[in-house]
């Protein structure tokens, strides 16, 4: 097939993005081109001429050095700013605009009343409207420079990750800058002078000196300074933290916190931790004793609680600083790395010593009772309220004439649900959301009660017997079937209560939305299934198997990166992609490098599968094909059409729509000839690059629906959380009902990582619409499964039969997709996108473009009926701005999809699947809390050595 004249589908995603929460535009305030520039708007006469003349001096400077610095850095802030990169020149141009629109901003509010304006003025001022405002405009020109700038010199090599974001795809020199520590960096002659206290506060991490600051730290004199600096810079943030401080002084201690972090996770060398000297320094310091009581649950917990009662602005920078940050997991990870290691037995007798909190006179939580609880009383009444009810109903059926006798009798479940009920601050917060599923199941409770529980009741003077750290240490050595007799109690009861009885007007409202969620999606979950084996699938009617062989591993390497299309050159009908601008290539232009293959044809031969019409209209209502490698029986695969049922479909639907209103993921650079559509996801990831210092953490998605219900006082982010774990159970269930293990594995998985918590099980979900990828593999661990949950071609010039099939390359097989069919496999193994022509793309688009405007004139519409009469003539209520309107309008777009109102055309559909990197990450987590006591207890022995 004759491909010269192909061309890719060139089509950028159009979606609106929004800026980060913190731009971090100070963090390299302390570089010397940017503390000239200060220093020269700051000394002369502020004039705009005067300004811009700096700003012009500072963008010229950054471009002319061009140092490996400025290079990283910059390419850092664009990934951080708009998830995708520039040319270096562009990327100083963004910078220096930046500080410009800052220094302009804070001159400004001079002429309101401030005399004179500091440096200072200009840091806060760089986080304000004015600047994000430069930001946003420059965002719009970035995809013309994006494009010519990178698609000339990328040929299409596929990545490990195509469900990644763009700073999980890039390379480490793109992705990473000086102030990451995670990048290597050559060997260097460098030597630091950190003989006094002065330098070490001085001192800056880098990407060029980081090998010299690995080496002084060999010295014991530089250990110890180094440790108390940075007990004193984290030390001083978390003070600060629990008391009154101001927003502006809680957010400057921050910034050293951080740089301490990011020193420690990244500099000493494991050769320097083991050695006595550094153990020393740690203990002597004071950065034990920190870190102990930092990685302590009931600390983390006490800090969250303090800040509640702080401004709003301090309350938010603590939740925000919590969840990117991970401080108490990123800090005992490092702790556990400095500590020497210990045998299985030496960990649980340490567990089995440690005693609770020995300066506390601790209560019992079965003396937790309702005539000193509010929340208990009134479940009481409702709870005996329903009971007399129901008496009065059989009395009158029965004819008996007894009396209904009050009982307010409270079982430990019921006293431990009065104990949340009147402290719902300690519930997790919207930034912790992996503990909303606490109530979900006996391992769910369990896990969570040795991560905040018992933390909680501890702050408040209450504990279980026995020792909660016996029942930690059985739960994170995965002995679920072991646990304490009041804990185990706990469990049991509480899942006796009835929902309704915890439904009280203005009380906790948080609660019992918890509650009634875990027991809905506890019914999903617990769908009973007909038991089955593979051995006996063949027997199924509407089950059918295929024996598959790998293809040739030489030839599936020759393929790897090649994209997969049904259509020869003369069905093509190459259109311009959005128009020529500024340095902007025309899409119809041939790129080398991108390689097209039809997979029926020779070498491939992939065979189809294709869903058998009479299975769907058959007995079961479901046609199955199971794939089993020939040579050992193991399964590799299926896929299930017509998988779920109506009333799933149509949730799935609705949920699919609602998500696909929230920004997409940029693609990675081997994905730049097929960057179109989008892929949003939830769960948790490992990010590299990113925020200085962010660890395992939410996505974007998870944190803006935090963010909007800390601001709007609601609930809808819980909501949103369930609705994804729903979304994750019904394709739980559709494949358990014919190959369970498939399921199994996945959950196991998440178990034995402990990856945070999206349901039943630890996976991240990616919500696809007309997504593409050339032939790749995945950096994920188990099983991935996907959905097709719409595809509707016709009106877009597209085949439903030849566009957007899954190409199984691996085992020599494509399954041809329809609405409502779910497929697993292993994504290590070759896979990809069967793709469509350049005028079906196109169309795609602009059909996309059209229904997001009729949702937005839909959501202005019902908006105006919402309004009184008079606000109707005036255009809104009240607003003199239009853009109120139109903010207004964008913000219920995502309640049309709530409402039920999929998209008409294009194909859409879940990835479900668990990335390797951010199990790893999670499996440290946990095994760095199965050490804590054993931890604790040998840091105490050191310092009490001293």
């Amino acid at each position: 097939m004759d491909m010269s004249n192909f061309t890719p589908n060139v089509l950028y995603n159009d979606e609106p993005y929004s800026l980060p929460e913190d731009l971090c535009l100070d963090q390299w305030r302390s570089d010397a081109a940017v503390k000239d520039f200060v220093v020269d708007v700051l000394t002369s006469r502020y004039t705009p001429a005067r300004v811009q003349k700096a700003r012009m001096s500072l963008e010229q400077r950054i471009v002319e050095e061009s140092t490996s610095d400025w290079l990283l850095r910059l390419h850092s802030l664009c990934i951080r700013l708009y998830q995708c990169r520039t040319t270096h020149a562009h990327a100083a141009h963004i910078f220096a605009g930046a500080l410009e629109a800052a220094v302009t901003a804070a001159i400004q509010a001079k002429s309101k009343g401030i005399s004179t304006i500091s440096e200072d003025d200009i840091w806060i001022a760089s986080r304000g409207e004015e600047v994000r405002e430069w930001l946003r405009e420059q965002g719009e020109h970035l995809k013309d420079d994006y494009d010519s700038f990178l698609r000339p010199k990328k040929s299409l090599v596929a990545s490990h990750e195509d469900n990644d974001m763009i700073d999980d795809l890039c390379s480490t020199l793109e992705t990473e800058g000086p102030d990451s520590p995670d990048y290597n960096p050559p060997g260097s002659e460098m030597v630091l002078d950190l003989s006094n206290d002065e330098a070490v506060e001085r001192f800056e991490l880098t990407t060029e000196n980081k090998t010299a600051f690995r080496d002084a730290l060999r010295i014991p004199a530089v250990q110890l300074r180094v440790c108390r600096r940075w007990t004193a810079n984290i030390g001083e943030y978390f003070k600060l933290s629990l008391s009154d401080a101001s927003e502006g002084e809680v957010e400057r201690a921050c910034l050293p916190a951080v740089s301490a972090l990011m020193q420690m996770k990244n500099a000493p060398r494991r050769t320097t931790t083991c050695t006595e000297s550094w153990q020393d320094a740690v203990a002597r310091s004071g950065l034990a004793e920190l870190l102990t009581m930092i990685t302590r649950t009931d600390f983390m917990l006490r800090w969250q609680l303090q800040s509640q009662i702080a401004t709003h602005e301090v309350l938010l920078h603590a939740l925000h600083s919590s969840c990117f940050h991970q401080w108490r997991e990123s800090l005992a990870a490092i702790y556990q790395s400095w500590t020497p290691k210990m045998s299985p037995e030496e960990i649980a007798s340490a567990a089995a010593e440690e005693s609770e909190n020995p300066g506390l006179n601790l209560r019992n939580l079965n003396e937790y009772g309702h005539s000193s609880s509010e929340w208990l009383r009134r479940y009481v009444a409702r709870r005996e309220q329903s009971k007399r009810t129901e008496f009065e109903r059989k009395r009158r059926r029965d004819g008996k004439t007894r009396e209904f006798v009050l009982n307010a009798r409270l079982n430990i479940g019921e006293q431990f649900l009065g104990f949340l009920g009147d402290h719902p601050q300690v519930l997790p917060d919207r930034y912790n959301m992996q503990g909303y599923f606490f109530l979900l199941d006996r391992a769910h409770f369990l896990r969570n009660f040795t991560q905040w529980i018992r933390g909680a009741l501890l702050l408040y003077g209450y504990t279980v017997s026995p020792s909660p750290f016996i029942l930690g240490f059985c739960l994170l050595n995965s002995m679920m079937k072991v646990s304490p007799p009041d804990v185990e109690k706990i469990y049991t009861t509480v899942r006796s209560v009835i929902t309704e009885h915890l439904q009280f007007d203005g009380q906790n409202e948080k609660l019992y939305l918890l509650y009634k969620e875990c027991e809905g999606l506890r019914r999903t979950m617990k769908k009973r299934l007909p038991k089955v084996k593979l051995e006996t699938l063949e027997g199924f009617e509407e089950v059918s198997v295929h024996y598959v062989t790998a293809l040739d591993e030489e030839e599936l390497e020759k393929i790897r990166g090649c994209a997969f299309t049904f259509h020869d050159t003369d069905h093509i009908q190459t259109t311009g992609g959005k128009g020529k601008g500024k340095g902007k290539k025309d899409s119809t232009e041939h790129r080398p490098g991108t390689r097209f293959l039809d997979p029926r044809k020779a070498p491939l031969n992939l065979e189809r599968v294709a869903p058998i019409e009479k299975n769907i209209l058959g007995k079961y209502k479901r046609d199955v094909h199971i794939f089993i490698e020939k040579s050992t029986g193991t399964l590799v695969g299926g896929v299930i059409f017509n998988a779920l049922t109506d009333a799933e479909l149509r949730e799935s639907l609705a949920h699919h729509a609602l998500m696909s209103q929230h920004p997409n993921l940029q693609r990675g650079a081997s994905f730049l000839e097929f960057a179109f559509g989008k892929m949003v996801p939830i769960g948790f990831r490992v990010p590299m690059g990113g925020r200085p210092g962010e660890d395992y953490a939410p996505y974007k998605v998870l944190i803006d629906a935090a963010d909007k219900s800390q601001e709007h006082n609601d609930n809808e982010d819980v909501r949103l959380m369930f609705g994804h774990a729903k979304d994750s159970e019904r394709l739980f269930n559709a494949v358990r009902r014919y190959v369970p293990e498939v399921v199994k594995e996945i959950r196991k998985v998440s178990d034995e990582h402990g990856l945070k918590d999206m349901g039943s099980c630890g996976v991240s979900s990616y919500y696809c619409t007309n997504y593409m990828a050339p032939q790749h593999k995945d950096g994920d661990i188990g099983w991935s499964i996907c959905s097709q949950l719409f595809k509707n071609l016709e009106s877009a010039g597209g085949s439903e039969t030849d566009d957007f099939n899954f190409a199984f390359a691996k085992w020599g097989k494509y399954i041809q997709t329809q609405k409502n069919c779910v497929w697993w496999f292993r994504s290590n193994d070759l896979h990809g996108t069967i793709m469509p022509t350049n005028s079906t793309v196109q169309n795609l688009s602009r059909q996309a473009k059209e229904e997001r405007r009729n949702a937005v004139k839909f959501a202005r519409m019902q908006r105006m009926q919402r309004l009184s009469p008079a606000e109707r003539l005036r255009g809104g209520a009240g607003s003199d701005r239009e853009d109120d309107e139109d903010e207004d309008d964008r913000s219920e777009v995502s309640q049309v999809a709530i409402a039920g109102s999929p998209p008409r055309t294009g194909s859409g559909g879940v990835h479900v699947t668990t990335r390797k990197k951010d199990a790893d990450r999670a499996r440290t987590f946990k095994q760095t809390e199965e050490r804590s006591a054993a931890r604790n207890r040998y840091w105490r022995e050191r310092i009490d050595r001293l």
